[in-house]
């Protein structure tokens, strides 16, 4: 479970730079390249990924720990 989690963070962080590369080139093309504007993108985009990222670790970590329980019920019920 963990090699999932670990590859979909990684990927889910590889968007997360392209859509910061994104704002950035926004930024150059308005001429606010550097500016308060961008800044404040950046921050709100970070904020929002983070969020995000977060959100998506848990749900993985939940369906990890509600697979896990099911397959012990399952052992325990077999086993009597």
């Amino acid at each position: 479970q963990q090699e999932v989690i670990d590859t979909t963070l990684s990927e889910f962080d590889r968007q997360q730079s392209i859509g910061r590369q994104g704002i950035g080139q926004q930024a150059i093309q308005s001429g606010a390249f550097g500016g308060g504007r961008e800044g404040v993108q950046l921050a709100e985009y970070d904020a929002n990924s983070l969020m995000k990222r977060a959100q998506a670790q848990a749900g993985m970590s939940q369906s990890g720990y509600q697979n896990a329980q099911q397959h012990y019920h399952n052992y325990k019920h077999n086993k009597v």
